[in-house]
């Protein structure tokens, strides 16, 4: 038994690939940011498609669902990301304090994929 599994970047790995350690666990906390990688597709597409036959199994066919596309899914809390098409992204407790980047990539990423919704909070570098 697991007490609390944690999963990073979970918005690069498929849920099928952490379906056992969730079954084993009492708790889990899901960490990943839709935005970034997709997830890294090992498995055999055509393999997958003829296992999800089951009408209850059709929305795991998407080779982009991944582990954060399904915790959002769940979260009560969250919001909508503008994705320039009629239905927003949900996101289930999005991060939007940012600690690692100064201007003007905090800027870029913030406006692009962020619709401007991060606070900045990088300290600026100390000058020698």
């Amino acid at each position: 038994m697991i007490g609390t599994l944690v999963v990073d970047e979970a918005g690069q790995a498929q849920p099928q690939m952490v379906l056992g350690s969730l079954f084993r666990s009492r708790r889990a906390i899901i960490v990943g940011d839709p935005k970034q990688i997709q997830p890294v597709v090992t498995d055999e597409l055509i393999l997958l498609r003829k296992a999800y036959d089951d009408d209850d199994l059709k929305p795991y066919k998407k080779k982009t669902l991944s582990v954060q596309g399904v915790a959002d899914g769940m979260n009560l809390f969250g919001t909508y990301l503008d994705n320039a098409s009629d239905y927003p992204d949900w996101v289930g407790c999005p991060l939007i304090v940012h600690r690692r980047c100064i201007s003007p990539m905090y800027d870029i990423s913030n406006e692009i994929s962020y619709n401007g919704i991060m606070k900045q909070q990088t300290r600026f570098p100390k000058l020698v």
